[in-house]
This record gives structure tokens, C-alpha cells and sequence, in this order.
């Protein structure tokens, strides 16, 4: 007879073990915070999807932003409208963007806790706080040649707030048209300077498609600079000590 009860509820279309289930997760969520759930996130294995730059993104913002004003936060008292807080915070303490950015980290992690059945709800679910227009603001030619030239000067030390190496890699972006995150991530495993070519592997590309990048002799002198670069830091040299060619 103590099964009529159960019977009943699955005739009605209700779930009878709905209650123990809540009862599970409730006790799940009471344990973690933000953090935990977070840390969970990073390892999970369908995370190796994403390219490691957009992962390495995905960490330095949560850590930069979001880690000190939710981090030790409970995941089982987070509502809806403390999320969109610290969005509001951070939209405008730091830049709409990066607001923007950080509830898309957020609304990931809380799904990701969804799937792994600690979290029946998405506290970061909600409309995009700050609509954001297309960037179309390009340098004029006089801009780029004096930007070029403000490069070159810290190519040769002198101190304009940019490091030689993050100088070259903007050269490069300019003559190779490619982001930063994949110029600053290029390997010599990817680049034939003798054929003058540069592949780019599928799982460092945004659109996570290989991609064939012709070198100009200009970009191929700058990419044996760095290389030259780093060799010498790697046995010790200081960046000042090495000449340029």
C-alpha cells in the first residue's frame, strides 16, 4: 500500500524521487561556493574545446575581476540579482566589455554545475547588461607609420612603455594581419622561415581551423629576432645585451 502514494504521483506526470533528488543537490550546494565550482570548471575535460588561449582568458579574468567578488560566495545563496551586481560593478568600475565577459564566464560555470547536477538553476542567466557596437575605428596610414616608427624605437631600448618583445609581436600583427593572442603564442614548430610560411594549428585559431600564413621578409626578421631573444634569456642575458641586428 505505501507504493499507491508513488503510483499516483507517476499518473499525475510528477517525479517521485524529485524530492530526494532536491534533497541531494541541496546538500551538494550547501558545501561549495563559487570558487569550488569554479576551480571543478577548469579541470573538467570537455574544457580541452576551447583554445588555451581562450581558456587562459577564461582564468586571468575570473581571477582579475570576478574571484574577490564572488569567489567565497555559496553557490546554494547566489541569486539571480547578486549576480547581476557585480556585473553592474563591473561594468562600470572596469569596462562594459569586460562585464559583458564575465557574465559569460559566470552563465558557463553555473551551467557547467547544472550538468554535473549541483546546481538546479543558472543565477547568470539574464539579458546582456551592456550592448556593445562594432568596433570600426581603424588608424589612419599617418597613425600607423608613427605607431610603426614608436615600435622601432623600442626595439632599440629606449623606453616608450613597451618591452622590445611585445614591440616586435605588434610589428607582427601589423605585417601578418593576425591577432595578438596567436602572435604572442607562436612557436617555431609553426613557422618555415626558409619557405617563408607560417601554419597556424587548428586549437590556437578563434575559429579553431588551421590556417596558412605567407611571411614577408620583414615579418621573417622579426620572428629571428625574438627567437634570438629568447635564446639569450634562456641562458641568462638580459633583453639589453642583445643587439639589434
Amino acid at each position: 500500500t505505501h507504493c499507491l502514494p508513488r503510483l499516483k504521483k507517476v499518473v499525475d506526470g510528477e517525479d517521485p524521487g524529485a524530492p530526494k533528488k532536491q534533497a541531494r543537490v541541496e546538500a551538494k550546494v550547501a558545501q561549495q561556493t563559487v570558487a569550488s565550482l569554479v576551480t571543478m570548471y577548469f579541470s573538467a575535460p570537455e574544457l580541452s574545446s576551447k583554445s588555451t588561449s581562450a581558456v587562459a582568458y577564461e582564468k586571468w579574468l575570473w581571477g582579475k575581476h570576478l574571484a574577490h567578488r564572488v569567489g567565497d560566495r555559496s553557490l546554494l545563496e547566489l541569486k539571480r540579482a547578486d549576480v547581476r551586481a557585480i556585473i553592474r560593478d563591473i561594468g562600470a568600475n572596469v569596462g562594459h566589455r569586460t562585464g559583458n565577459y564575465a557574465q559569460s564566464i559566470l552563465r558557463q560555470v553555473f551551467n557547467f554545475g547544472m550538468r554535473e547536477d549541483i546546481l538546479n538553476d543558472n543565477p547568470a542567466v539574464f539579458d546582456q547588461l551592456f550592448k556593445m557596437v562594432s568596433r570600426d575605428r581603424v588608424m589612419t596610414n599617418d597613425e600607423l607609420t608613427r605607431f610603426w616608427r614608436a615600435l622601432s624605437i623600442s626595439e632599440h631600448g629606449l623606453g616608450i612603455g613597451f618591452s622590445t618583445l611585445t614591440a616586435i609581436a605588434a610589428q607582427l600583427c601589423i605585417l601578418t594581419l593576425q591577432r595578438a593572442g596567436e602572435v604572442m603564442g607562436l612557436h617555431t614548430s609553426e613557422i618555415d622561415l626558409e619557405a617563408k610560411t607560417w601554419t597556424l594549428p587548428a586549437h590556437r585559431s578563434k575559429n579553431r581551423r588551421s590556417h596558412f600564413v605567407p611571411l614577408s621578409d620583414a615579418a621573417c626578421h622579426l620572428i629571428r629576432q625574438a627567437i634570438a631573444m629568447h635564446d639569450l634569456e634562456r641562458l641568462g642575458a638580459s633583453r639589453t645585451e642583445n643587439p639589434t641586428p
